[in-house]
């Protein structure tokens, strides 16, 4: 009998984890949207001369039965009452929509990332002739647009957002090996400040910190459905169990990813300014430039804890831990058309908020 639970608890076990794969490897519900586009889109780099409505709190409202509903936000193009983002590339259409990106395969996702990093370049050689406004100018708006393709790719299609991380993007779109000393090489002309190192720094330790206690979530959900499987309960009283720890699981994934699109947005959106973000994309074509392996080669020069010490630190509790992410999340939401092209110190937000 105990052999035949234990199979049975296995077999659940099994159905959770597929479903919650399931799950994050598609959109998120439209119910989770509202959170991740408020937090994410209207960081987004894309720049427009409409002003923004007194006390608009959100770029999108997403509603769970009716699809797409808007409200005029200044980082946004809305095209045919659908959102899109501006593209000013030479042979392609003006806008594209968030659904023309999440429907886009991943090979013409690198054409167009390839075609961004193609003007991107011939900017910084400009520049690195001279220092024309217009020019740089030009390289703000292309950062921008870089940047909201990516929040857009990562919102709309997360699988296509995850093998871009891997894979080559010039066209050859195949796994791809990066060299030991790529991240380390890339600081040099990266030139970051002493203050934007320590911004880095912040969210990283801010950033692996809730990772943990998102994990010490899904560990405890895991053991309460072993420990329930031991339990001589009815049928109907386990299916209600497990529903419950599904959700709660596939919650946490939802959040998981969420925290993670929050992160890359306040780094490469808030710390890095426009030209530090064409100068990564174009160092480390044809690969996308990973803001992880950068935080790495920072943490090891810096002595910095690693992952795991972060993600295992209970000094603080983990309601501390969430709350004091929520400071990334607030950070990520006070770029604006204004500030985006720019260093927007993080450390100082920090201290202001204490």
């Amino acid at each position: 009998m105990l052999q035949a639970r234990s199979e049975t608890m296995e077999t659940l076990l099994l159905l959770t984890t597929a479903q919650l794969k399931q799950t994050q490897s598609k959109q998120a519900p439209l119910e989770a949207r509202i959170q991740l586009l408020e937090a994410l889109v209207a960081a987004s780099k894309v720049s427009s001369n409409t002003a923004a409505p007194a006390g608009l709190t959100g770029a999108l409202d997403i509603c769970k039965t009716h699809g797409f509903h808007y409200e005029p936000h200044p980082l946004l193009t809305l095209s045919t009452a659908t959102p899109s983002m501006q593209v000013t590339l030479e042979g392609r259409p003006p806008t594209l929509t968030l659904s023309q990106i999440g429907s886009m395969p991943l090979t013409d996702i690198a054409k167009l990332y390839s075609e961004y990093v193609d003007e991107l370049r011939a900017c910084l050689l400009k520049l690195n002739r001279q220092n024309d406004p217009d020019t740089i100018q030009r390289l703000n708006r292309l950062s921008a647009e870089l940047g909201s393709l990516m929040v857009c790719v990562a919102f709309s299609n997360p699988d296509t957002f995850r093998c871009m991380q891997s894979s080559r993007l010039d066209g050859d779109v195949q796994q791809m090996t990066l060299p030991d000393n790529l991240y380390s090489a890339l600081l040099v002309p990266l030139k970051f400040s002493a203050n934007q190192i320590d911004d880095l720094l912040w969210i990283r330790r801010l950033f692996h910190c809730k990772l943990g206690q998102l994990a010490r979530e899904r560990r405890a959900v895991v053991h309460q459905m072993t420990q329930s499987q031991m339990d001589l309960v009815h049928p109907s009283e386990k299916l209600s169990g497990l529903t419950d720890w599904a959700e709660r699981l596939k919650q946490n994934g939802m959040e998981e990813y969420r925290t993670f699109l929050q992160f890359a947005v306040a780094l490469l959106q808030g710390v890095y300014t426009a030209k530090q973000v064409a100068i990564g994309a174009v160092y480390v074509y044809p690969s996308a430039h990973k803001a992880l392996k950068m935080l790495e080669v920072l943490r090891e020069a810096h002595n910095e804890p690693s992952v795991q010490q972060l993600m295992e630190a209970t000094a603080l509790s983990d309601a501390k831990h969430s709350a004091n992410w929520q400071h990334v999340v607030s950070y990520a939401r006070i770029i604006t058309p204004q500030n985006v092209h720019q260093h927007i110190p993080f450390t100082s937000y920090l201290m202001s908020q204490r």
